[in-house]
């Protein structure tokens, strides 16, 4: 069965989410669509990249990944389609399919120039209208030679990866979960190339201060109301709080700047 998974920071509110999955259906009847989520943070291409990175190979091969994340729509940006070693990725040309493709190469990319069983037509609705007939067309086993040309310089997305200074980590909080843990743009293979295991401490500087934190294996090895940091399920460091909101307690939130100082 063809699988269209969707990710978008529509929200849960309005009829968006709807209305793209009723497109994708009426052109791929048989496909199954799951919801990746709808709350990332609006126009948020580190969430978004973020999010369907912790999870996108964890479907089956051949899964089509909606992204919209499009703060770019109705402007001159284009529309790709994006294969993968095993998956496709359909959605505006901002970085965030790049950004989830390079982690499962090599992957090319078409420009979408036209957009088959197209029935509506907006200047700021481009999920509904261009990106939700064409992933249901791949889905379907449309080419996407029949949608557009192949481009040889789909946009990357140039936030993501983390600045490293000695032992200093310039890096950006990339999501904020909804216990309020952190996560930031900092793999487990960063933190291995600057020593930094388990139980180093680290100095932890945010818009809302400075904190010195120790990196755990779990909330637990703290007491409740503790700042830590773990390497969560995704192999990202994370900034959490023992039953509590990092977040909150440490004054960050998605995109914040975070500098990281390794303790020596």
């Amino acid at each position: 069965m063809p699988l269209v998974a969707f990710l978008s920071d529509f929200g849960y509110t309005d009829y968006y989410v709807a209305a793209v999955k009723a497109v994708i259906k009426r052109v791929c009847p048989v496909a199954e669509v799951v919801d990746v989520s709808h709350g990332v943070r609006s126009w948020s291409l580190l969430d978004g990249c973020y999010t369907l990175s912790c999870c996108f190979d964890d479907f089956p091969e051949g899964t089509v990944f909606l992204a919209v994340v499009d703060p770019g729509v109705g402007t001159p940006r284009r529309g790709l389609v994006v294969r993968s070693a095993r998956y496709w990725f359909v959605g505006p040309d901002n970085g965030l399919l790049t950004c989830v493709a390079s982690r499962d190469p090599p992957f090319r990319a078409w420009a979408i120039e036209k957009v088959p069983y197209a029935r509506k037509r907006s200047y700021t609705f481009h999920g509904r209208d261009v990106f939700a007939p064409v992933a249901a067309y791949i889905a379907c086993g449309g080419s996407p030679e029949e949608v557009g040309r192949e481009v040889a310089d789909p946009v990357a997305l140039s936030l993501w990866e983390p600045e490293v200074v000695g032992n200093v980590i310039r890096a950006r909080a990339v999501h904020v979960d909804n216990f309020g843990n952190v996560a930031l743009n900092v793999g487990e293979e960063l933190l291995g190339r600057l020593s930094a295991g388990y139980g180093t401490s680290l100095r932890v500087r945010v818009p809302g201060g400075e904190h010195s934190v120790k990196i755990v294996r779990t909330f637990g090895e703290v007491e409740p109301g503790e700042a830590a940091a773990v390497i969560n399920s995704c192999g990202f460091l994370e900034l959490v709080v023992n039953q509590g909101s990092a977040s909150r307690k440490l004054g960050v939130n998605v995109e914040d700047p975070v500098e990281i100082e390794v303790e020596r």
